[in-house]
C-alpha cells in the first residue's frame, strides 16, 4: 500500500482449540470445519474484502474502509457473530470459537509487513486473555511489541554473561515456620532496557526457541549453589520453574536428575515446577518419559493451580506430586467465596495424594486459615521476599515478619507493596 490507497484492516483469524476436534472426532471432521468457517466468515464479513488462508486454521482478511463501511460499522461486524457461531459437519453441528486481531492502515503502519505483526499482536493478545474475542491493535500493544523486540535481541547476550542471575524464594512449614525449600526464579536487571520481569523475559524466550538455553543457565547455576543451600539448611529441596518446550531437551532432563553435574559430588533431583496453564501441553509432551522422570526422583509441582482451568482427571494422569495454590486465591482466602474454592482444592488434592502449598501469604490470618484447611507449607511475603544466595545464606532457620523487616532494611528496600501488590522482583 501507498499514501494514496484507500483505508483498509488486516484482520487475521484464528479457530480456537482446532487440535480438540482433530483429536475428538478424527482430522476428516477438522477439515470439514475449516470449511465451514471459512464459508461462515465469508457470510458475514462485509462485501468489500478479500479472505485468504493462511495456514491450518488460519486466516487473513483485508477489508476496506470507505463512506459505507466506516469503521465504527466494521467493529460492530466484525464483533457481532464472528467470535462464536456452529458450524454443520457430517456428525452434527459443532460448536466453534474464533480469535481475531486488527489493524488499521494507515494508523498503526504503512507497510504491509508490519501490518501483519500489528495483526498478529493482537490476536496474539487476545488469546492470553481467554480467545473468542476481537482485538485491535493499539499504541499500548505497540510499545510491548517493540520493547519485546528489544529484549528478543538482548535475551541471548543476557544468558550467555549471566546478566540473567537467579533469586530464591524461602518455602515454610507453616506449622512451625521454618525453612523447608526454596522456587528458583529468573531475574534480569539489564542496562538499557531496567528491570526486565519473567512476565515479559519467558514469552519471549518462548517464541524465539531460547527457553532450553535459559532452563539450562538457571539449572547449572542451582547445581552450583545447592551445596550452599543444603550446608545452611539441610533436607531443604530446591524447585525451578520451566515451560513445556524446555523438557524437550536432554541436557535439561538429565540436569534436572543430577546427572552431568561436573564436581563429582552426587545431587538429589532439582523438583520442577510447571503452571497451571501450560500443563495439558506437558501431558502431551512429556507422556511416558515423565513416568521416567519420577523414578529418578524428579517431582512435578503443578504451579498456580487455581488460575486456569485443570480437570480432575488432566490433573490425576499428570501424576504430580504437590500444587500450589495460587496467590490471588490467597488473598481471597478472607471472603466466603474464597473459602470454598480453597476448601475444594485442598480436598482434591488430599483425594489425589497430593501435596498442597500456598503461594502469596501475606498475613497471619491467611496462616491460620490455610492451616486450619489442612495446608501446611507457604510462600510470600509475610516470611521472605525472593532473594539472592547471599541473602539466603544469613536467613534464620525461623521467619516471620520479623525477619522479612531484616531483610528489606538490609536491601534498603522502603516499604513492603500493598496488600494483592506482587513484589517489584516478582
Amino acid at each position: 500500500p501507498d499514501a494514496k490507497s484507500r483505508p483498509f484492516l488486516v484482520v487475521f483469524f484464528d479457530m480456537d482449540h482446532l487440535k480438540w476436534v482433530n483429536d475428538t472426532h478424527g482430522h476428516d471432521v477438522g477439515d470439514s470445519v475449516i470449511r465451514g468457517l471459512a464459508a461462515h466468515l465469508q457470510s458475514r464479513l462485509p462485501a468489500r474484502h478479500l479472505l485468504c488462508r493462511r495456514s491450518g486454521d488460519e486466516f487473513v482478511e483485508l477489508v476496506e474502509v470507505d463512506d459505507v463501511q466506516t469503521l465504527a460499522d466494521l467493529r460492530e461486524r466484525l464483533a457481532d457473530g464472528i467470535s462464536a457461531f456452529r458450524v454443520d459437519a457430517d456428525i452434527g453441528s459443532i460448536p466453534v470459537t474464533v480469535s481475531a486481531g486488527v489493524a488499521r492502515f494507515p494508523e498503526d503502519a504503512t507497510a504491509m509487513q508490519d501490518l501483519l505483526i500489528c495483526a498478529d499482536g493482537a490476536l496474539n493478545r487476545v488469546k492470553q486473555n481467554g480467545r473468542a474475542a476481537v482485538g485491535w491493535f493499539d499504541e499500548g500493544l505497540g510499545r510491548k511489541l517493540r520493547r519485546d523486540r528489544l529484549i528478543q535481541t538482548r535475551l541471548a547476550r543476557a544468558i550467555d554473561t549471566c546478566a540473567i542471575t537467579v533469586h530464591y524464594l524461602p518455602e515454610v512449614d507453616l506449622r512451625h515456620v521454618t525453612v523447608i525449600g526454596f522456587e528458583a526464579l529468573a531475574r534480569w536487571v539489564d542496562e538499557e532496557l531496567g528491570e526486565v520481569l519473567p512476565g515479559e523475559f519467558i514469552p519471549v524466550a518462548e517464541d524465539s526457541h531460547m527457553m532450553e538455553r535459559l532452563t539450562l543457565h538457571v539449572l547449572s547455576t542451582v547445581h552450583a549453589d545447592r551445596p550452599h543451600i543444603e550446608a545452611r539448611f539441610p533436607g531443604a529441596q530446591v524447585s525451578v520453574n520451566t515451560r513445556p518446550q524446555a523438557l524437550r531437551s536432554r541436557r535439561v532432563l538429565d540436569l534436572l536428575t543430577g546427572v552431568g553435574v561436573t564436581d563429582g559430588e552426587p545431587r538429589r533431583p532439582i523438583h520442577l515446577e510447571l503452571g497451571e496453564a501450560a500443563m495439558h501441553t506437558a501431558h502431551r509432551q512429556l507422556g511416558r518419559e515423565m513416568q521416567t522422570l519420577r523414578g529418578l526422583g524428579v517431582r512435578l509441582v503443578l504451579d498456580d493451580f487455581g488460575s486456569g482451568d485443570t480437570s480432575v482427571s488432566r490433573l490425576a494422569g499428570l501424576q504430580g506430586h504437590r500444587i500450589k495454590i495460587d496467590g490471588s486465591l490467597t488473598a481471597a482466602l478472607e471472603g466466603s467465596d474464597g473459602m470454598q474454592v480453597v476448601t475444594a482444592m485442598i480436598q482434591l488434592a488430599r483425594a489425589l495424594d497430593l501435596e498442597v502449598s500456598a503461594e502469596g501469604v501475606e498475613s497471619e490470618a491467611q496462616r491460620e486459615l490455610l492451616l486450619g484447611l489442612g495446608c501446611e507449607r507457604a510462600q510470600g511475603w509475610l516470611y521472605a521476599r525472593a532473594m539472592r544466595l547471599e541473602e539466603l545464606l544469613d536467613l534464620p532457620a525461623r521467619l516471620g515478619p520479623a525477619s522479612l523487616a531484616a531483610q528489606d532494611a538490609a536491601a534498603g528496600v522502603a516499604a513492603r507493596p500493598m496488600r494483592g501488590q506482587p513484589p517489584a522482583a516478582a
